[in-house]
Protein backbone atom coordinates (compact mmCIF):
# COMPACT_ATOMS: atom_id res chain seq x y z
CA UNK A 1 0.00 0.00 0.00
CA UNK A 2 1.59 3.69 -0.84
CA UNK A 3 -0.49 6.57 -1.55
CA UNK A 4 1.12 9.18 -3.41
CA UNK A 5 -0.75 13.14 -3.22
CA UNK A 6 1.36 15.42 -5.12
CA UNK A 7 0.25 19.43 -4.89
CA UNK A 8 0.86 21.97 -7.32
CA UNK A 9 2.96 24.80 -5.85
CA UNK A 10 4.10 27.20 -8.26
CA UNK A 11 7.31 28.23 -10.54
CA UNK A 12 7.03 24.20 -11.77
CA UNK A 13 7.85 23.08 -7.95
CA UNK A 14 4.92 20.71 -6.09
CA UNK A 15 4.52 19.37 -2.52
CA UNK A 16 4.41 15.56 -2.45
CA UNK A 17 3.21 13.79 -0.22
CA UNK A 18 3.59 9.51 0.01
CA UNK A 19 1.76 7.74 2.81
CA UNK A 20 2.65 3.70 3.11
CA UNK A 21 3.14 0.95 5.40
CA UNK A 22 6.99 1.43 6.21
CA UNK A 23 9.62 -1.07 4.96
CA UNK A 24 13.17 -1.23 4.69
CA UNK A 25 14.72 0.75 2.13
CA UNK A 26 11.25 2.61 1.64
CA UNK A 27 12.54 6.18 1.63
CA UNK A 28 15.38 5.16 -0.80
CA UNK A 29 12.43 4.03 -3.09
CA UNK A 30 10.77 7.13 -2.59
CA UNK A 31 13.50 9.65 -3.52
CA UNK A 32 15.36 7.31 -6.36
CA UNK A 33 12.39 7.26 -7.80
CA UNK A 34 11.42 10.71 -8.01
CA UNK A 35 15.04 11.09 -9.26
CA UNK A 36 14.43 8.79 -12.11
CA UNK A 37 11.76 10.07 -12.85
CA UNK A 38 13.48 13.92 -13.24
CA UNK A 39 12.02 15.48 -10.52
CA UNK A 40 14.53 17.79 -8.77
CA UNK A 41 14.36 17.25 -4.72
CA UNK A 42 14.36 20.80 -2.62
CA UNK A 43 13.75 19.71 0.73
CA UNK A 44 11.92 16.81 2.70
CA UNK A 45 10.72 15.44 6.01
CA UNK A 46 10.13 11.65 6.54
CA UNK A 47 8.37 10.55 9.13
CA UNK A 48 7.95 6.85 10.66
CA UNK A 49 5.31 5.78 13.24
CA UNK A 50 5.89 2.85 15.42
CA UNK A 51 2.35 0.88 15.92
CA UNK A 52 2.06 -1.29 18.82
CA UNK A 53 1.09 -4.82 16.97
CA UNK A 54 1.24 -3.23 13.38
CA UNK A 55 3.45 -2.54 10.61
CA UNK A 56 4.82 1.12 11.16
CA UNK A 57 3.76 4.21 9.12
CA UNK A 58 5.73 6.54 6.45
CA UNK A 59 4.33 10.00 6.24
CA UNK A 60 7.09 11.61 3.23
CA UNK A 61 7.00 15.08 2.25
CA UNK A 62 8.97 16.61 -0.36
CA UNK A 63 8.73 20.12 -2.20
CA UNK A 64 10.25 19.53 -5.62
CA UNK A 65 10.98 20.96 -9.00
CA UNK A 66 9.54 19.12 -11.79
CA UNK A 67 11.31 18.59 -15.08
CA UNK A 68 10.52 21.30 -17.43
CA UNK A 69 7.76 20.67 -19.96
CA UNK A 70 6.58 17.11 -17.92
CA UNK A 71 2.61 16.15 -18.54
CA UNK A 72 1.62 15.96 -14.30
CA UNK A 73 -0.82 13.21 -14.54
CA UNK A 74 1.39 11.08 -16.79
CA UNK A 75 4.43 12.04 -14.20
CA UNK A 76 2.45 11.43 -11.18
CA UNK A 77 0.86 8.11 -12.64
CA UNK A 78 4.12 6.68 -13.67
CA UNK A 79 5.98 7.83 -10.52
CA UNK A 80 2.90 5.89 -8.39
CA UNK A 81 3.17 3.24 -10.34
CA UNK A 82 6.67 2.51 -10.33
CA UNK A 83 6.56 3.13 -6.77
CA UNK A 84 4.12 0.02 -5.54
CA UNK A 85 5.97 -1.93 -8.41
CA UNK A 86 8.56 -1.56 -5.52
CA UNK A 87 6.22 -2.05 -2.55
CA UNK A 88 4.70 -5.21 -3.81
CA UNK A 89 8.73 -6.85 -4.65
CA UNK A 90 9.27 -5.48 -1.13
CA UNK A 91 6.18 -7.16 0.54
CA UNK A 92 6.84 -10.85 -1.88
CA UNK A 93 10.75 -11.02 -0.47
CA UNK A 94 12.07 -9.35 -3.43
CA UNK A 95 13.56 -6.59 -1.86
CA UNK A 96 17.41 -6.67 -2.74
CA UNK A 97 16.45 -7.43 -6.35
CA UNK A 98 13.65 -4.10 -6.72
CA UNK A 99 16.63 -2.20 -5.00
CA UNK A 100 19.17 -3.57 -7.42
CA UNK A 101 17.43 -2.16 -10.53
CA UNK A 102 16.95 0.85 -8.58
CA UNK A 103 19.87 1.84 -7.81
CA UNK A 104 20.97 0.94 -11.73
CA UNK A 105 17.85 3.45 -12.77
CA UNK A 106 19.13 6.09 -10.35
CA UNK A 107 22.91 5.90 -12.01
CA UNK A 108 21.57 6.46 -15.33
CA UNK A 109 19.49 9.54 -13.93
CA UNK A 110 21.74 11.27 -11.58
CA UNK A 111 23.37 13.10 -13.83
CA UNK A 112 20.20 14.98 -14.75
CA UNK A 113 19.73 16.14 -11.36
CA UNK A 114 22.22 18.00 -8.74
CA UNK A 115 21.28 16.81 -5.32
CA UNK A 116 22.78 17.20 -1.51
CA UNK A 117 21.16 16.22 1.77
CA UNK A 118 21.88 16.86 5.04
CA UNK A 119 20.59 14.87 8.43
CA UNK A 120 19.40 16.51 11.25
CA UNK A 121 19.29 14.43 14.60
CA UNK A 122 17.97 17.27 16.82
CA UNK A 123 14.54 15.85 17.16
CA UNK A 124 14.26 12.67 18.91
CA UNK A 125 11.53 10.60 20.44
CA UNK A 126 10.70 6.17 21.00
CA UNK A 127 8.24 6.12 18.48
CA UNK A 128 8.65 8.67 15.72
CA UNK A 129 11.72 8.72 13.32
CA UNK A 130 11.92 12.18 11.83
CA UNK A 131 14.58 13.21 9.04
CA UNK A 132 14.32 16.43 6.81
CA UNK A 133 16.83 16.49 4.36
CA UNK A 134 18.00 19.77 2.43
Amino acid sequence: MAMVEPVWLEDGRAELTVVAFDSQGLLAAISGLLVVHGVEILNGHAFTLEVPGGPSRCVDTFKVRLPEGCNWDVLWSRYHGDLIEFVEASAAGKREEALSVLTEQVARSVSRVPMSAEVCSRWKSTSITRLPMK
